[in-house]
């Protein structure tokens, strides 16, 4: 047994009722014979045992004399004539018993049922607390990063171009950021790719089209790429290739195109 089916065995209820007797003879012994291989259960027997004796010594209740003696008065009285008081007496006395065994007993199954309430209660609260601090790095690392991008392209060296979608893709667009040096990619609004397809960026040198870099990152992923510097180039443009690039564009595969000058 994994020590997953472990703390699944012992969460799924059958512990407790082990310890109240509530189990076939065949099901205690299942539980007994596990509890014998795994300390663990036989700890949280112990624990519920512990448990079931303090709630039993808290929420016993012992009818008063008078309430006690006016119950047998009525009920040998009434309606057991033909009966020996001794044995009217003993039964009254079970049937008081029993009644307080049963007053117990719902006392004992609805602490447990709100052990266990308050248990996955703070299990969820625990869990919602570490996915509030995971989301608060990620967007503290991404606001970081996207700072230190944006002061990159505002440098006043880089010049802004905006590719736009082709009739066919008309809602895509991409800004590139351009140097003599350096170029870089803000990928704002491209379609998720199909399976097995990668965008490329290709720049026009003289009605040569030439590698710029194949797109990374999601598309859905706001980040900004650095891309192959293509010196003198009069356009650019991103086309839907097979994974890992192509040596020319597939050009009826074209998404968005634009010409390299600022605005």
């Amino acid at each position: 047994m994994k020590p997953s089916d472990i703390h699944e065995y012992i969460e799924s209820g059958i512990l407790e009722e082990f310890a109240m007797g509530l189990l076939s003879p065949e099901e205690a012994q299942s539980v007994q014979k596990i509890a014998k291989r795994y300390p663990e259960v036989q700890k949280e027997i112990g624990l519920i045992q512990q448990t079931l004796n303090i709630l039993h010594q808290q929420s016993a209740v012992t009818p008063r004399a008078h309430l006690s003696d006016l119950i047998k008065s009525k009920l040998i009285t009434s309606g057991s004539r033909a009966l020996d008081s001794h044995q009217t007496k003993n039964w009254i006395d079970r049937y008081l018993m029993i009644a307080a065994s049963f007053t117990t007993l719902v006392a004992v199954l609805t602490s447990i049922f709100l052990y266990k309430q308050l248990s996955v209660a703070q299990d969820n609260i625990t869990n919602l607390n570490q996915e509030k601090q995971e989301i608060s790095r990620y967007y503290t690392s991404l606001t970081t990063r996207l700072q230190g991008e944006l002061r990159t392209v505002n440098d006043i060296q880089f010049r802004q171009t905006r590719l736009t979608g082709l009739p066919q893709h008309s809602s895509a667009y991409v800004f590139l950021y351009v140097s003599e040096q350096e170029i870089y990619l803000f990928n704002s609004n491209l379609p998720v790719p199909p399976p097995g397809k990668q965008y490329q960026l290709w720049g026009l040198v003289d009605g040569r089209p030439l590698n710029a870099g194949l797109l990374t990152s999601k598309p859905d992923q706001v980040s900004l790429l650095k891309m192959i510097a293509i010196r003198n180039a009069s356009a650019y443009a991103i086309t839907l290739e097979p994974l890992g690039g192509s040596a020319t564009p597939t050009l009826d595969q074209m998404i968005v195109y634009g010409q390299n000058i600022e605005i």
